[in-house]
């Protein structure tokens, strides 16, 4: 007999390929996983990072956000600027084409999940975002 837990981590990881099936936004030019669009978004969030905060949020090596960021910076969404008080150190910066990419992605995907919750009722919307906020510790 299958537990509730078990029952619950099958159905999470299902609803999380449906996610991604129906949220695949593709450009004749370029693709994008959902990794990279991770990192987008969070340079994004905070304007420049160095290498090493993206292989800490990333939770990757050094050495394999450097491969990361050197694909992101070929691709024209990233690009890499010294740091203005340690010339040392090198920064990642969003590009308008990443921003752009990002943008399109982000649409894309909203628009995935407003068509998947359309078939629940307002009432069972706002029981989903109950939960995951308080699964994802937020108050």
């Amino acid at each position: 007999m299958t537990s509730e837990a078990d029952r619950i981590i099958t159905l999470a990881f299902e609803v999380s390929r449906l996610l991604r099936q129906r949220s695949v936004v593709t450009r004749a030019d370029k693709s994008i996983n959902m990794l990279q669009l991770y990192a987008l978004a969070h340079l994004k969030e905070n304007r420049s990072i160095n290498m090493k905060k993206l292989a800490d949020f990333l939770r990757i090596t050094f050495p394999s956000a450097t491969s990361f960021a050197n694909r992101l910076v070929r691709m024209g969404w990233i690009k890499r600027m010294s740091d203005p008080i340690n010339h040392k150190l090198v920064l990642l910066q969003l590009t308008p084409a990443g921003n752009k990419m990002l943008e399109e992605q982000m649409l894309g995907r909203r628009k995935v999940v407003r068509s998947i919750l359309g078939n629940l009722s307002q009432e069972d919307c706002a029981h989903l975002s109950r939960i995951l906020h308080i699964i994802l510790g937020h108050k």
